[in-house]
């Protein structure tokens, strides 16, 4: 044991060394290669970040070493992580820019692999202007040379580290005679119109910014209206927002709220501020228009404006988008005389100047910090802000005009303020200084000539729009007047033109009347024909139906009159016996054979009564009837057309047969019908039904049970009459057309097809009922007769 502790003793720290989690960690090969986009190459290129403690010396570790197609290049060994860095030429002085001048956020990069990342640096901070320089040097007259010019212009004018105004003014005028230069080159045809006009609008933006600040309000206003003319044409909504912007800006820097307010609200006339507009847009245009309100006295709109600015500047990253919006609300809560709300909002501000170290932004708030503090009662802090915010400004003019703003609006406010606060401690020589540079900054600004020239501009611009309305107006009835001449004379031609095709038409319709007239004539005579070939076909219907009512009764009247001829020959018999029986003095035999007699003449009587009535029928069923309702008991109706129809078709096919079953319903009383109407429909009703069932027992050889039921109902106010057959049927296209006229299934010259027309007509429109078919193709049919049980009278057809 003692030994093993002593060997345990001994290893454990290497243990400990060699397992480690710092040197357990996996390094990774990171190459970076970077690529100069510059007009001035350099051999020194350093890595600086995280990875070395932000080292920005010259470390010889960290320079990149020349590598292909004139990229240099360095290899790191990095444990997996993240990682941020920038690329310099050995101090922070020479950190890398963007070709514009804008610093460049911290590189990032996530390292699990070995892998290799590409940077391309556009400029140098030391070198960004020189590098320009040499770069127009060597360029040729087109695009590129446009853009290089205008480049140098933005950073001698927005940047308050190179700011010149002298030379962003010399640039941006050699830019745009450029412009003019390269306008119908070869070269220039790549851009469109719409990217001349807006490059042609951002620079003469530009000079509109330089001269408002050096306080040339007038000619920054002239630019700027120009500007707004030639936005007109484009369909950019940024470009809009940018030029409105400026003009009320103007407007405002000169005390003309009125005219600020009427270019501001035409932002709200297009898709600025609408749902789909970007959100950039939404908040420059929200903030314009909540100035123009604030100027103008109107709060509640001002504010309503600057809290959508505040809202969407929580969307946007740039800190000058969200510096602004906060300020603003500040100056209305000011003005509201919410001071709580106001002192929150600038001191929101304040903390993103100094965050950004924007000097024009913190010399502002700081001026309204004092202006509140006067406000309440608060002197001293007063006099401190206001003296800090009037030296920033005085002694960095360049910060506030690379925003394109005028030192001396500011000093003009904080300046009287000051001279204000001296007052109040009664130092007079103070306050004498303050409130003399002050009206000296106001001489400067608005005296008599500067206001004449700026009148003269806004003067010349209402003068313009109003030609302009003028032109569009006058254009616009030259266009109604030229229109009117084109109605005019379309209509001219249009008369014409009618009238030619009326004297045509007036000849065609002549001819066309003669043809009409013999046309009529063939018509007529065709019609003549056509009605007597339907009265005839109508006439063959009814003799049909006659012919098979005739058929039938002279086969039912053949029972009768067979049995009066078989007892009459009886009876002969039995006279011939009784002769014999008195010869033989047999009475008692004469007696019984009287009986006989008298039984047989019974019989004689009785079918000789049938035969009475069956005539008696055919006579009424062939007298014309009256052709109105009479009470008719509907079963006894029924069941005398049944038998009759079946002895007709029996007539026809002696072997013919089938069941016949009645369910009639004996409480029906009688109802108002037109027998000899009704009865011609039960005939041919009762007619279909037999054919149909012998139609299918010649298909199926016997094998069959033909049957045919008639039943009648009563149901509410109608009488129902039912006739069913276990017949052929018919398929539903065929049950569609069975009603109408000259329809029908038979072979040529078994039916007219007028059978169940008429019979449908007779029903509907005689006695305001009802006929309904049912029918299974193959399974047969169901005819219903519903027919009204009521005491109304009405002609049936004539």
């Amino acid at each position: 044991m003692p030994a093993l502790r002593k060997y345990l003793l001994f290893f454990w720290p290497c243990a400990i060394w060699l397992f480690h989690p710092a040197l357990l960690l996996a390094q990774h090969n990171v190459r970076f290669v970077v690529t100069e986009r510059t007009a001035i190459k350099h051999d020194r290129i350093y890595l600086s970040g995280s990875f070395n403690n932000w080292d920005s010396t010259a470390n010889a570790t960290y320079r990149l070493q020349p590598s292909e197609n004139g990229a240099k290049s360095l290899t790191l060994q990095l444990p997996a992580g993240k990682y941020e860095y920038k690329i310099t030429r050995g101090n922070w002085l020479t950190v890398e820019k963007d070709s514009w001048g804008l610093e460049i956020a911290n590189h990032v990069i996530t390292v699990s692999r070995d892998t290799v990342v590409h940077h391309t640096v556009e400029a140098w901070r030391d070198q960004i202007i020189t590098d320009k320089w040499q770069a127009l040097a060597n360029a040729r007259e087109d695009t590129a040379k446009v853009f290089l010019l205008t480049q140098l212009a933005n950073i001698y004018g927005y940047y308050p580290e190179w700011y010149n105004a002298d030379s962003a003014l010399f640039y941006v005028r050699k830019t745009l005679l450029l412009l003019q230069a390269i306008k119908t080159s070869m070269e220039f045809k790549a851009w469109t119109a719409q990217q001349y006009v807006g490059r042609f609008i951002d620079l003469q933006e530009m000079a509109a910014s330089l001269l408002h600040a050096f306080g040339n309000y007038s000619k920054a206003l002239e630019l700027r209206l120009k500007n707004l003319q030639l936005a007109q044409t484009e369909n950019n909504p940024f470009v809009m927002v940018r030029v409105l912007d400026g003009v009320t800006k103007e407007y405002i820097a000169m005390h003309d709220y009125a005219n600020a307010l009427i270019y501001g609200r035409r932002l709200l006339q297009g898709p600025v501020l609408s749902p789909s507009g970007a959100d950039y847009l939404a908040w420059r245009g929200s903030l314009t228009l909540a100035d123009v309100y604030y100027y103008n006295g109107k709060l509640d709109s001002a504010l309503f404006f600057s809290r959508q600015a505040y809202e969407l500047s929580e969307k946007l990253t740039a800190f000058y988008q969200k510096v602004f919006a906060p300020q603003q609300l500040g100056d209305i809560y000011a003005k509201l005389h919410n001071r709580s709300l106001a002192f929150v909002y600038y001191r929101e501000t304040m903390t993103l100047a100094a965050k950004n170290r924007d000097l024009a932004a913190l010399a502002k708030v700081q001026q309204s910090m004092a202006s509140l503090f006067e406000q309440s009662g608060v002197p001293d802090s007063a006099l401190y802000y206001a003296k800090h915010a009037f030296a920033m400004v005085q002694g960095e003019p360049a910060d506030v005009k690379a925003w394109g703003e005028n030192p001396d609006d500011f000093l003009l406010i904080t300046a009287p303020l000051i001279a204000r606060l001296y007052n109040q401690k009664k130092q007079n020589d103070s306050a004498y200084k303050y409130l003399k540079f002050s009206i000296d900054i106001r001489d400067r600004l608005y005296n008599a000539e500067k206001l004449r020239e700026f009148q003269n501009v806004s003067f010349n611009e209402s003068i313009r729009q109003q030609q302009q309305a003028q032109e569009v107006k006058a254009k616009q009835q030259a266009y109604e007047t030229r229109m009117k001449l084109y109605g005019l004379a379309f209509g001219m031609l249009v008369l014409l033109i009618v009238a030619g095709l009326l004297i045509r038409n007036n000849r065609n319709k002549q001819k066309a009347y003669t043809l009409v007239q013999h046309q009529k004539v063939e018509t007529e005579r065709a019609y003549e024909q056509l009605k007597a070939a339907q009265n005839q076909l109508v006439q063959q219907e009814k003799m049909a139906s006659l012919g098979e009512l005739t058929a039938g009764i002279a086969h039912e009247i053949q029972n009768p009159l067979n049995f009066v001829n078989n007892f009459a020959a009886v009876n002969k018999e039995l006279l011939s016996e009784m002769r014999d029986e008195i010869e033989k003095g047999n009475f008692e035999g004469v007696k019984g054979i009287a009986g006989d007699l008298e039984a047989n003449e019974e019989k004689i009587s009785h079918h000789g009564k049938r035969a009475d009535s069956i005539v008696k029928g055919m006579l009424q069923h062939a007298r014309a009837g009256t052709g109105r309702k009479e009470p008719t008991d509907i079963n006894q109706l029924a069941d005398e057309y049944l038998r009759l129809s079946f002895q007709g078709m029996r007539a026809k096919d002696k072997t013919f047969t089938a069941n016949i079953e009645t369910h009639f319903d004996t409480s029906l009383s009688t109802i108002r019908a037109v027998p000899q109407d009704i009865g011609r429909v039960l005939l041919n009703l009762f007619n279909n039904a037999f054919y149909a069932v012998r139609e299918k027992q010649k298909s199926l050889n016997g094998q069959y049970d033909p049957k045919v039921e008639v039943s009648s109902k009563g149901e509410g106010d109608h009488v129902l009459i039912i006739v069913k057959d276990n017949g052929v049927g018919m398929s539903p296209k065929v049950a569609e057309k069975v009603f109408q006229p000259f329809f029908t299934t038979k072979p040529t010259g078994e039916g007219t097809g007028l059978g169940l027309s008429l019979s449908y007509d007779i029903v509907t429109k005689g006695h305001g009922g009802e006929l309904k078919v049912g029918t299974k193709e193959g399974e047969g049919s169901e005819f219903i007769v519903q027919l009204p049980n009521s005491g109304q009278q009405s002609n049936g057809l004539q």
